[in-house]
Order: structure tokens, then sequence, then C-alpha cells
């Protein structure tokens, strides 16, 4: 009787242990901090950011709490369809170095939008990864933005403050307090202009830029991230045109098969003219 009691104790104890474990699998969130440069030095050229996300929560995102250092305050946009809290129209943003940029769905007003970073068909989703990563392909769109000569990173750790995300608790209102997540964060670098992604600008990367011209879906050719292929777009390709990223042994332009001469570029060129936050688990950390 005893073994016996002993034996239904450890199964309880096991499964308890399992189901934990399996929560804590549930509620995972995956940044990743996009870096494309204008130019191939990350010490002196400055470009675009974009924060993305994934997580493998039932539910989706609630709300992404991050400090990154050397980034612009102006300019920073929301990902679409993911019902980011603004004041008065602009994005939740603390000044400084790092800038505390906060993305937070209000939970208390209608329009909460379920499964942020769930994939297909969800909030702010980007079908391809702009820096050509599979495992990265439809990630949630959060926030974009520019910085300039010194290269930004993620800040872990700011007085006690830690770059984290929330997940929703459930799927209809009323949603209470979220869940907060294990959220791990990576920074990628890429080179603005280089669309298919061979680690040069040439011909190739403008026939996937004419190709997309307008598309708010197939982002490949987003060079300025500001989730619409545009001008915008074409102008990152044309300052960039001709250079490799990284540059091999420190030299300067390159002239790989396919790169049009520079009367070809011309040519090119006219023909496309026609808070007070802290940390918290709940879903506003405000």
């Amino acid at each position: 009787m005893v073994r016996f009691v002993r034996f239904r104790l450890f199964v309880c104890a096991a499964l308890i242990a399992a189901s934990a474990a399996t929560a804590c699998a549930q509620n995972n969130v995956k940044l990743s901090l996009n870096l494309l440069y204008d130019g191939p030095n990350p010490g002196t050229s400055g470009g675009h950011f974009q924060l993305v996300a994934q997580t493998t929560s039932t539910f989706g995102l609630a709300s992404v709490n991050s400090f990154i250092s050397n980034i612009n305050t102006t300019g920073i946009l929301y990902g679409p369809g993911i019902n980011a809290d603004t004041i008065a129209g602009s994005p939740l943003v603390v000044e400084g170095n790092p800038v505390n940029l906060l993305y937070a769905q209000a939970t208390t007003q209608p329009g909460v939008v379920i499964n942020v970073g769930k994939g297909p068909g969800t909030g702010g989703n980007l079908l391809f990864d702009v820096l050509g990563d599979s495992t990265w392909n439809n990630s949630a769109f959060i926030a974009s933005g520019s910085f300039g000569t010194a290269k930004p990173a993620f800040i872990p750790d700011v007085h006690g403050n830690v770059t984290d995300s929330n997940v929703l608790s459930r799927a209809t209102a009323p949603f209470g307090a979220s869940i907060n997540a294990n959220t791990t964060f990576v920074v990628r670098e890429g080179l603005r202009g280089d669309y298919n992604h061979d680690q040069v600008v040439d011909s190739r990367d403008y026939t996937i830029w004419r190709d997309n011209f307008g598309s708010t879906t197939n982002l490949l050719a987003d060079g300025s991230l500001n989730g619409v292929i545009d001008l915008d777009d074409f102008n990152a390709w044309k300052v960039n045109f001709g250079i490799h990223f990284p540059i091999a042994g420190g030299g300067g332009l390159g002239s790989p098969a396919g790169v049009p001469e520079p009367s070809t570029l011309a040519l090119l060129t006219a023909a496309c003219v026609p808070f007070w936050m802290r940390r918290r688990s709940s879903m506003r950390p405000l």
C-alpha cells in the first residue's frame, strides 16, 4: 500500500512538471532587431531598423517592452494591424540611450487583436523575412525607425527594467492580466537595397523592387521598412548600388556579374520616375 501511494505521488509530480514545462513552452517569445545599413560600414553609415516578433503562446502577443540603444526617437512607426496603444497617435517611447520602445495592446478598449506573432493571417504578419532568413518568415512587424552612426543593440536590463514580452491569457474579453513570457532576442544585419540577399546591391534587386512596386504583402523590397514597396525603397537601392555587404578584406565598391554600368543605372533611375514605464506582467506595462 505504501509503495502504491508513493507511486501515485511520483506520477502526480511528473504530470505537474510536464504540465509546467508545456505551459512554459507555450509562452516563448523571440524578438529580432533587424538592421539595414545605408552603406557597408555599421560604424558610420546609419540606416533603418525593424523590430519583429514570433511567439508560441496560445493567444499571441499582448506587449513588448524593449530597451534599444542608439536608435532615433523620431519617425518610429508601429506595424499595421497589431492594435498598438499610442499617446495622441505617437508611439509609446521614452527618450534616452537606450530608448524604451513599448508595444502594448489596450485591453480596456475594443479591438484587441488575437494571435499577433502567430503567423499567416495574423496582425502585422510579414510573409518573408526582410533579411532572407526563412526561420524568421511570418514574424509580426512590431515597429520600425532609423539609426545613426552607432550600431543599435538590445539592452537586457536597465536598472531592473528588462527587455521582455507579455502574451494574452485568453481569447475573449475580459482579458484581465496577461502572462509574462520567456523572451529571447537577437540583432541581425543587412544592406538596404539588397532585396535578393546575395550580399550585393545590383540590377537583380531592382527587378524585385519593380515587380512588387505598391505591394503591402510581399515586402522583400521594403528597404525603408515602412510596410509598402514605394519610391523610398528605390532610393535605398540607388544609394547602395554596387556595394557588397560585408566588404571582403575591407575593400571598396565591387563589380560582380549582373551589375549595370553607370549609364544603365541612369536609365533605370529615369524609368522609375512616373514613460514612466516599468516592467510589469500586466497587459499595459505603463
